[in-house]
């Protein structure tokens, strides 16, 4: 049997005291430690964007992992149906995988993570020559729509060097593109912008000139901070095709 839609919607009540669903004179009841397993439910990030994806659509994204802070604040990645705490293991997870069936891998992004937290996954991504990735941040019960940002990130040579330096079991990156930042300084001679909160923002007003920009963030900020600022770049180069606007993460 085929449908044109593949999502059904139907009217039902949640009783938020004991956690049932009503649905067409039907009691759904969640029973606790009937499913066994490791994994702990999380809160996503609640930040609301313009863009949407239908929650059908998402799952059929074959690359997907979520980043979360469990009840001690300690930085958590799932990967199908392992929690761990070693991103190095995300690389084995996007290699078993059928990459030719997905241009990017989306991330699901629990309350209380901030950019720095983030970057943990953007470094084995950009390692395997993936520059952009779908961030997961609300979903739209009513609506049955995730709230998304599409992030494109990338880093200096000297910056992944520094980070896998330092690692436990360290593995080469594959990377094949090379980005040194001391030949992008020497060609371009770009006009620096250091950007620490959403004080800084007024400093994106100078950016007028046909001129070269090299935008540092820093990565102490907090997510919805960070994809304002994404936005606002964004916004002036679709204004002015003539800038040349470069983002860094301010590390090491």
């Amino acid at each position: 049997m085929n449908f044109n839609n593949d999502t059904f919607k139907y009217n039902f009540k949640y009783n938020s005291k004991d956690s049932t669903i009503t649905l067409e004179n039907h009691k759904y009841v969640f029973w606790e430690g009937y499913y066994e397993s490791n994994f702990k439910d999380y809160e996503l990030i609640n930040i609301k964007q313009k863009s949407k994806i239908t929650l059908d659509s998402l799952q059929k994204t074959d690359c997907a992992m979520h980043l979360f802070k469990n009840a001690e604040q300690c930085l958590k990645l799932k990967l199908n149906d392992r929690v761990v705490s070693d991103f190095n293991l995300i690389s084995r997870f996007i290699i078993k995988k059928d990459k030719f069936n997905y241009t990017f891998p989306a991330i699901y992004v629990g309350e209380n993570i901030y950019l720095k937290d983030l970057l943990n996954i953007y470094f084995e991504l950009w390692t395997l020559n993936f520059e952009k990735t779908i961030l997961i941040l609300k979903f739209d019960l009513e609506n049955n729509l995730y709230h998304t940002y599409l992030d494109e990130f990338e880093f200096w040579d000297h910056q992944i060097t520094s980070f896998y330096r330092n690692k436990k079991d360290h593995i080469e990156p594959v990377k094949t593109k090379y980005n040194s930042r001391n030949k992008y300084l020497i060609k371009h001679q770009p006009q620096i912008i250091t950007i620490h909160s959403k004080k800084d923002f007024f400093q994106l007003k100078n950016i007028t000139k046909k001129e070269s920009y090299l935008i540092q963030i820093n990565t102490n900020i907090s997510l919805e901070t960070y994809i304002i600022l994404k936005e606002k770049i964004s916004q002036i180069r679709n204004t002015n095709k003539n800038l040349e606007i470069k983002t860094e993460f301010s590390l090491f």
